[in-house]
């Protein structure tokens, strides 16, 4: 038996209409930097351990909350200050 993505039509919902009509806001362009996208870092959030691992809530710049995600340490390498900061800021998170 196979699963097929497939969802009952009531389940969908109009958007919402903006008041205002206002167009949405455009997300900052992606920096290729050696064929390989990159994101700025707006700040770090958070910190956690991961078996042997530590992950960083990453709040990444023009994107909303919803698109926060927990990222290794080698993945931040382009914010070393943002990093630095994190730690000084909250000195009780997991970390390096």
């Amino acid at each position: 038996m196979k699963v097929h993505p497939v969802f009952n039509i009531a389940l969908l919902h109009k958007k919402p209409v903006d008041k205002y009509d206002r167009d949405p806001v455009p997300l900052p362009p992606v920096v290729t930097a050696d064929g390989e996208e990159e994101y700025t870092v707006e700040r770090i959030l958070d910190s956690k351990k991961v078996g042997r691992q530590v992950k960083y809530l990453v709040k990444w710049k023009g994107y909303g909350p919803e698109d926060n995600t927990w990222e290794p340490k080698a993945h931040l390498a382009n914010a070393p200050e943002k990093l630095a900061k994190f730690h000084r800021e909250h000195p009780e998170a997991a970390g390096p």
